[in-house]
């Protein structure tokens, strides 16, 4: 589906998408403002709230888009894939593979020198539904 996660990244692909803009696409897309488990973004103090399970939770925007945009330095995950800690090899186990796969003419990458790019929240959504198909 089309939800918060997907809004941030709809927006943060875009060159000047930033947390207000990823403000105003959540309160215009049908599928998010439509859902019980949202509710309307409050533009005076830039924040959205999801009802958890536990109750409603605020979310304040700012810096959304900044952090939804982090990467890891090339040489940083190098190495972290080889170090002696087997919880950082296997955090970071599929980002090699991922990365050549990227790097093959007809995935979106090479070539024309184009950048591997996951964000964040994407990567949390596919770790997220990996675990729960495990």
């Amino acid at each position: 589906g089309f939800g918060i996660q997907a809004c941030l990244d709809d927006v943060c692909i875009m060159p000047k998408g930033d947390d207000q803009q990823f403000l105003d696409k959540l309160s215009q897309t049908p599928q998010v403002k439509s859902s019980p488990h949202f509710g309307a973004p409050k533009q005076r103090n830039s924040t959205f709230v999801v009802n958890h399970y536990a109750g409603s939770v605020p979310y304040t925007v700012t810096e959304f888009c900044e952090k939804n945009k982090d990467l890891l330095a090339h040489d940083v995950v190098v190495m972290l894939q080889s170090s002696k800690s087997k919880f950082f090899t296997q955090l970071f186990e599929n980002t090699a593979s991922e990365a050549a796969a990227a790097a093959k003419p007809g995935r979106g990458g090479g070539g024309g020198g184009k950048i591997s790019y996951t964000s964040v929240s994407a990567t949390f959504k596919k770790d997220l539904q990996s675990r729960m198909d495990s």
